[in-house]
């Protein structure tokens, strides 16, 4: 990032995003329609093993208006905009005793609700607060510690824990992907507000990615061995570069990655013994890859030409194929590149692409040759685990700990170090289309956005 991009005028977006730091209370799971109004959120779990009950029924009762949802396969369940005063809920799922009680809402704000419930088919009224870990409701109001950081633009609590981010292509909206749908914001007086939502079947084929196609929105959905791709005519995300990954422990495993223009897409996983390379548009098998390695992760290049495989397996570690002929076009070896890959990054203009290794460091490997320009030792517990390539492809992003690591990709050097306060660490990060805004995930649920112009004009 070079000085005069760092004395760049603020983008519409970047002006609007400061406003969140005067203060709107959100929760990425959704904003409520008004001040008015509150959130409860909760979860059902069988009250003798605490095994989490999906697809339990929520029901807010009071007369003349009526909530009802699903617990999701988690035992969890999420009700906005509800407005405020004292609420009747009742919880009931199938071979289980129905939990009746009461629910304080406040205009808002989010009230956290515990519903532990026993095998029978009797009506258990619960007329006060309940406490204790076997007790049929426990109402809380869960007090979430406000995330702290240079450069700071604001910070969002999400319901369910956030697996995949990103922007639009024209940066001003912002997408968040949970295992139950993706939630598309846009940034308005001094909030984050949900322009979109697309909420997946808790049964039936399992959406396994939305993205944007050549026509519109695209969604990825697997039954059983076959994957379909369903599109949905929205104009205005035309460029949408959103995915959503399956999570480990879902059938049948499998990962997925976008080209840039989202044409192509690949998917690998143990479901899948050989990556395999489709056309968007039609569907149309392009290549399945007779690869020996245990993928964890790909990238294709920016012409979309080539496919990057990073993993371990029969003495190497990454693997580039060229898509036209379904050929390997050369490898890294393991006694040369150390440890396994876990995750890549390649330069949007195709210099180069960066990987991070199971020992935790990070190694620049030219596009072309495949030689190293350099390596960077460990840095952190997380570093690696996930990189984020700003637009121009200069600074590369990685966890440190419960921080950031940015690096400078002509030479390796660390040129920033960001600590935060996100409990056990960063899950992703992405930038926004014009490198001015950075989007972070983290494992304690929280979303997060940064200014790249606070941080680096410290640098001068």
């Amino acid at each position: 990032m070079t000085r005069s991009e760092r004395r760049r005028p603020r983008s519409a977006l970047a002006r609007a995003l400061a406003a969140l730091a005067a203060g709107a209370s959100l929760l990425a799971a959704g904003p409520a329609a008004g001040d008015d109004t509150g959130t409860i959120v909760g979860r059902v779990f069988d009250a003798t093993t605490r095994v989490p009950l999906p697809l339990a029924n929520v029901l807010l009762n009071t007369v003349p208006v009526r909530w009802w949802t699903a617990a999701d396969g988690e035992g969890h369940f999420v009700l906005k905009d509800v407005s405020g005063g004292a609420w009747e809920i009742t919880a009931t799922a199938p071979g289980y005793q129905t939990v009746v009680g009461s629910v304080p809402v406040g205009a808002g704000e989010t009230t956290g609700v515990s519903f532990s419930l026993s095998p029978g088919s009797d009506t258990l009224r619960v007329r006060q607060r309940q406490v204790g870990p076997r007790a049929p409701l426990v109402v809380s109001f869960p007090r979430v510690t406000e995330l702290q950081g240079e450069g700071l633009i604001g910070s969002w609590y999400s319901v369910e824990f956030p697996r995949a981010l990103g922007f639009s292509g024209d940066g001003r909206r912002l997408a968040l992907g949970t295992r139950s749908g993706l939630t598309a914001y846009r940034a308005r007086g001094g909030q984050l507000l949900v322009d979109r939502e697309w909420r997946f079947p808790a049964v039936g084929p399992l959406d396994l990615a939305v993205v944007a196609g050549p026509e519109g929105v695209v969604r990825l959905q697997v039954a059983a061995d076959s994957l379909a791709l369903v599109t949905e005519a929205v104009a205005d995300f035309a460029d949408w570069p959103v995915e959503r990954l399956a999570g480990a422990g879902v059938y049948p495993h499998l990962r997925v990655a976008f080209s840039d223009d989202r044409r192509r897409l690949a998917a690998w996983g143990t479901a899948a013994r050989r990556p395999v390379v489709w056309q968007v548009a039609d569907g149309r098998r392009l290549a399945t890859l007779a690869t020996e390695l245990e993928v964890r992760c790909a990238a294709f290049t920016p012409d979309a030409g080539g496919l990057l495989l990073g993993g371990e397996g029969a003495g190497r570690v990454v693997e580039l194929w060229d898509l036209a002929v379904g050929r390997r076009r050369g490898s890294l070896r393991a006694d040369s590149a150390g440890a396994a890959t876990r995750s890549l990054a390649v330069d949007p203009r195709g210099r180069y692409f960066v990987t991070g290794g199971a020992d935790l460091a990070l190694t620049c490997w030219s596009l072309d040759d495949l030689a190293r320009r350099w390596r960077l030792a460990p840095t952190g517990c997380c570093a690696g685990e996930f990189l984020a390539l700003s637009p121009d492809g200069e600074v590369l992003v990685t966890g440190s700990g419960s921080g950031l690591l940015f690096v400078d990709t002509g030479t390796g050097a660390v040129i920033r170090k960001l600590k935060t306060n996100h409990e056990r660490g960063i899950r992703d990060a992405v930038f926004a289309p014009d490198g001015e805004t950075l989007a972070t995930i983290g494992y304690d649920s929280r979303l997060a956005l940064w200014s790249l112009e606070r941080l680096f004009s410290r640098r001068q």
